[in-house]
């Protein structure tokens, strides 16, 4: 004859085992709460990065000058496509710039960034009511490097004018 043995557990053992899950849960718990803050910060900068790639990508595939304008105070970016008279090239920008050429849009796009991002002055502004960005057929690009805060993290936006390419650093992390 064969005889089973049950083995329970004693009360000191399943305390334990509780003792240790609280104490996890301390450490592991106010950790989670930050994760979506994190990913909602993480998918506000990745936005602001696509639309300026977006716009230098379209500039080379159409052969068109792209005018990103980035509006401070309600968080939005207008990117049109510029139909030039004449074309431009670096020498002569300035001369364009300057009213010697008529420009019409040929194709227009809205972006709305997050509401929590706030827009601050970078550098010696006079008009901060607006900042452009033009992106032309052989990838250069000209526009002002930017400064942004989400939830009291503040970002800077630096504009690569050779490029065309934008990165976003966190300041103070």
């Amino acid at each position: 004859m064969h005889r089973c043995h049950h083995h329970h557990f004693t009360l000191i053992e399943i305390v334990l085992v509780l003792a240790i899950l609280a104490a996890l849960l301390t450490v592991v718990l106010p950790n989670v709460g930050r994760i979506p803050a994190k990913y909602s910060r993480a998918k506000a900068v990745e936005s602001i990065q696509r639309v300026f790639s977006d716009a230098s990508l379209r500039a080379r595939t159409t052969g068109q000058v792209i005018q990103l304008t980035v509006n401070p105070r309600n968080s939005t970016a207008t990117t049109r496509e510029l139909n030039y008279a004449r074309q431009t090239n670096m020498s002569n920008r300035k001369q364009a710039s300057g009213g010697n050429t008529e420009e019409s849009a040929l194709w227009s796009s809205k972006t709305e960034f997050s509401d929590k991002i706030k827009w601050l002055k970078y550098g010696n502004k006079q008009n901060f009511r607006e900042m452009n960005y033009r992106f032309y057929p052989n990838g250069e690009a000209s526009g002002p490097n930017a400064s942004f805060e989400w939830e009291k993290q503040e970002y800077r936006l630096y504009f690569d004018n050779l490029t065309g390419t934008v990165s976003v650093v966190a300041m103070n992390d």
